[in-house]
């Protein structure tokens, strides 16, 4: 499911992807730690490791900055 998401995400022209998880699963696919990469996430107390981003085209993760902020109603 993570390969056809990242798949379709790239099809649809998504530059990064963000989400929430389990930090021993998602780095394998390619997701690193958002904050470390100036990217910051106010609706939600997660801890560091959680919080990952992915680059689905290159050099667009330097390209971005600032707060994420998720629809409501996704948790």
């Amino acid at each position: 499911m993570i390969e056809l998401a990242l798949k379709t995400a790239a099809d649809l022209g998504y530059g990064v992807l963000l989400l929430i998880g389990a930090p021993g699963y998602y780095p394998k696919f390619g997701f690193l730690p958002a904050r470390a990469h100036a990217l910051d996430l106010q609706q939600f107390k997660v801890p560091d490791n959680v919080f990952m981003v992915r680059e689905i085209r290159a050099g667009q993760l330097a390209q971005i900055k600032g707060r994420a902020n998720l629809p409501t109603g996704v948790f």
